[in-house]
């Protein structure tokens, strides 16, 4: 059976094919695919209402029914880029910049698309799906989601999942409670909303860090760093991300970053404590969570496997473009947001940066979302030991 990756995958570029076809204003411009669901996204050159998702949807399921191939292949940067210039300009700049020596493209009938993930082998192997959302982004872009299921029972449970989610909106929310307001996709926090931010930020801070202020923490972090001496720094810092989303993935995200340079023998003790750490923070918060490992290429890395496995918590592995290891935290909608990640360099001594807290927009999302922001209890800040004694138990 293909994963669900696959199946959102393939749906993802059957969406890219019907909603021009539906609507020709509607430009295709990139898409992504995730265990949840799919989205694309679209240049609109002209207005479009949300009724259009029950056209497109029509579309789609014409598509399905024609049983169209899904086919795979592979040039070279500069050649897929003049291969889709005259046909799909946009993809075509997309190919020109793609990060390694070899471009994966995909053809579902006359659209071609970058596609480094596996597709179904025709569209007749898509099962029940929906189109739920269309949202509307600058620049005049379009972006419609959707999720796809093997019964109709699971696609009708999780449709009501994304309208209960809609109703605790966390932006609403925070702005009605007048604890943060979203202007142009950046968090302003009110003074209510900083005081829940004092506490979030006290569970960031481990005993025996110390703080710095540097413009680049990393290279703080790598001048501050003494033989002999206890090099255990952290700051606050920010953090920019390109696809802003509410308060889950504002645009300049507040975080909080840590380093910890240790002797060799030490690293393997370290690093569990670092993930204990992480965990430690999402279990006082009640978020669910799971660590996922991310190597790149065909890195294995066997101290983050090692440290791991010594945590005793299940984890899931993926290929990426960097080697770390990420802990998610799960919306309403069963979407994974990452809350804090761990990557292991290596100096004149291993060197593990751990960030801790990714986005205290985002944390405030979640407990926003889940209803429990209020109930935090978080006046005193937790110790190592008590860290140590969750971690044996």
């Amino acid at each position: 059976m293909p994963s669900r990756l696959t199946v959102h995958a393939s749906c993802e570029k059957l969406l890219a094919l019907a909603a021009p076809t539906v609507l020709p204003t509607l430009v295709p411009i990139k898409g992504e695919a995730y265990d949840w669901g799919f989205e694309y996204d679209f240049y609109a050159q002209s207005s479009c209402e949300e009724g259009v998702l029950l056209l497109i949807t029509e579309e789609m399921r014409r598509l399905i029914q024609a049983a169209i191939p899904f086919e795979h292949m592979s040039m070279v940067p500069q050649n897929a880029a003049q291969f889709l210039q005259k046909k799909q300009p946009i993809q075509a700049e997309f190919a020109a910049e793609y990060p390694s020596n070899v471009v994966p493209l995909c053809k579902v009938r006359d659209f071609y698309d970058i596609c480094p993930e596996e597709l179904l082998e025709t569209t007749r192997q898509i099962g029940p799906f929906a189109l739920y959302e269309l949202s509307f982004l600058p620049d005049s872009i379009v972006r419609i989601r959707g999720v796809a299921f093997d019964d109709k029972k699971m696609l009708k449970t999780y449709l009501k999942q994304v309208e209960q989610a809609k109703e605790h909106d966390p932006v609403p929310l925070a702005e009605k409670k007048e604890l943060i307001s979203l202007v142009d996709g950046n968090a302003v926090w009110h003074p209510k909303g900083i005081e829940y931010k004092k506490r979030l930020e006290s569970l960031a801070i481990r005993p025996g860090f110390k703080e710095m202020f540097c413009i680049e923490p990393l290279d703080g972090a790598k001048k501050l760093y003494k033989p002999q001496n206890d090099n255990r720094f952290y700051q606050q810092t920010t953090r920019y991300n390109d696809d802003p989303e509410g308060l889950f993935n504002v645009e300049t995200a507040l975080s909080t970053v840590q380093y910890c340079f240790c002797l060799p023998q030490k690293l393997e003790e370290e690093l569990i404590s670092s993930l204990q750490f992480m965990k430690q923070i999402v279990s006082i918060l009640g978020i669910e969570y799971t660590f996922v490992l991310l190597l790149r290429g065909k890195d294995k890395e066997p101290r983050l496997v090692s440290a791991l496995t010594s945590l005793g918590v299940p984890f899931e592995t993926s290929r990426s473009n960097s080697t770390q290891i990420e802990l998610h935290g799960f919306d309403l909608r069963g979407r994974a947001w990452p809350l804090s990640k761990l990557t292991l360099m290596y100096e004149s001594v291993p060197l593990i940066e751990c960030v801790p807290v990714l986005s205290y927009e985002r944390l405030m999302a979640l407990l926003l979302e889940k209803g429990t922001l209020e109930q935090m209890k978080m006046e005193e800040n937790p110790t190592l030991e008590s860290e140590s004694r969750d971690s044996s138990s």
